[in-house]
């Protein structure tokens, strides 16, 4: 075991250990006030950095709070010129949910729990014990959704979700992503595009070999006046995920000298008025709660 891993598992017990057999070293050597004044200048500056880290914001001190978005938002699609809509859920909304799982981990991981070598730690997390073949299939998700977000006006791409990872000896890995797309024809363009037919192809050659991949995807076509969002306080997720071609802002240049299309999200403050509430999200606050219940 490196030596790296043992001090990454040491428990308190450990290390109180540890610091008893250097006193006793120190006290062959060095008069008993000098270690005194020793362990007291250490606890002296314990005490000043813990000090310091609490009186910092807490924004700075939790880094994963970072883009919480305070308040209210809904996430909204714009006009096609780019500005802003004044009525909630204007336009239809594809909502495309597909995903890859692997059982190859769960017996990986109790193989790994069951050698007495205890929890996961950095150098075992889930991906590093799973397959090259499993691997490959999240590089070729990636590859698809570099070539719609390259021309995401193409595609009638909107954006798509962080990945939503579950790990677990049960469940096995399992890796789910939500997109959304202007239609069910861009989606189905989607579907025949470049990388989508590469990734396929790949798959049917691979999985009669490798039953422990598995991939689903389901499709929700929802249209325009039944669907809406609210994110209080919550970092954007989802349909707040979203990202429309910026057309005032115009092209900037990257590094290579190829324009880039600038982008901008899609939420908007909802304080009250028609984004106040789920109705006025989906524009039917005119109509009221009966107008949902009937459909």
């Amino acid at each position: 075991m490196q030596l790296s891993t043992w001090l990454a598992k040491a428990g308190p017990t450990t290390w109180l250990l540890i610091g008893g057999c250097l006193q006793c070293l120190l006290a062959l050597v060095l008069p008993l006030r000098l270690i005194i004044l020793l362990a007291a200048l250490l606890l002296a500056i314990r005490l000043a950095l813990s000090t310091r880290k609490t009186d910092k914001p807490l924004q700075s001190a939790l880094p994963f709070q970072r883009d919480i978005r305070k308040g209210r938002w809904t996430a909204q699609i714009p006009h096609e010129d780019g500005s802003v809509v004044q009525r909630g859920s204007e336009t239809e909304v594809v909502v495309f949910v597909v995903g890859a799982s692997s059982s190859q981990y769960a017996s990986s991981l109790l193989e790994f729990q069951s050698a007495g070598l205890g929890e996961l730690t950095p150098d075992y997390s889930p991906m590093k014990l799973q397959t090259p073949e499993f691997k490959q299939l999240t590089q070729y998700f990636r590859g698809m959704w570099d070539e719609v977000e390259s021309d995401r006006q193409k595609w009638g791409f909107l954006g798509r979700s962080s990945p939503l990872v579950g790990s677990t000896p049960a469940a096995s890995t399992t890796v789910i992503t939500l997109s959304y797309w202007k239609n069910l024809a861009s989606l189905h363009d989607f579907a025949l595009s470049p990388a989508h037919r590469a990734g396929w192809n790949w798959w049917n050659r691979t999985i009669k070999d490798h039953g422990h991949m598995g991939i689903m995807h389901e499709v929700y076509a929802a249209p325009k006046g039944h669907w809406e969002n609210i994110y209080v306080n919550f970092r954007p997720f989802g349909m707040g995920q979203m990202q429309f071609v910026d057309v005032d802002a115009g092209a900037e240049e990257e590094g290579n000298g190829v324009p880039k299309e600038r982008l901008k999200g899609p939420l908007i403050e909802a304080k009250g008025g028609r984004w106040g509430s789920m109705v006025g999200r989906m524009s039917r606050a005119e109509k009221g709660v009966e107008d949902i219940r009937a459909g």
